[in-house]
C-alpha cells in the first residue's frame, strides 16, 4: 500500500508529531505499507510566484498510482487545497484531512 502525505513545512510540530507515529506504524508494517512525503513551504507572506513555485510539489505525485492521500491541511494556501482537490478527484483514491475541513472530503479529523 502507497500512501501520499501533502503538507507544508510550517506545520512543523503537528506534523513532527504526526510523522513519529507514521514512522512507527510503518516500521510494524513495512512489508505492506510506504509512506511519500510531499512537503511545501509556501506562506500567506510570500508573493503568489513563490507561493505557486513552493506549491509545485503537489504536482510531483501521479496520485493515481497511490492508495490513498493524507493532507495535512492547516497550512495550506486556498491555491494549494485547490489544487489538491482536483487532484484527488482525478485519481478517485480515498483522501483524510487533518487540520482544516475541506468540502470536498468526507473524513476529516
Amino acid at each position: 500500500m502507497k500512501i501520499a502525505i501533502l503538507t507544508n513545512g510550517w506545520d512543523n510540530q503537528n506534523f513532527a508529531r504526526a510523522i513519529k507515529g507514521l514512522q512507527k506504524f510503518e516500521s510494524e508494517y513495512s512489508d505492506i505499507i510506504n509512506f511519500h512525503f510531499f512537503v511545501s513551504f509556501s506562506t500567506w507572506s510570500l508573493n503568489q510566484q513563490e507561493n505557486t513555485s513552493e506549491e509545485a510539489i503537489f504536482k510531483l505525485p501521479e496520485l493515481s498510482s497511490y492508495d490513498g492521500v493524507m493532507i495535512f491541511s492547516s497550512m495550506l494556501t486556498d491555491e494549494a487545497i485547490t489544487m489538491i482537490h482536483k487532484a484527488v478527484l482525478k485519481a478517485g483514491i480515498p483522501a483524510i484531512s487533518i487540520g482544516q475541513e475541506l468540502e470536498f472530503l468526507k473524513i476529516q479529523l
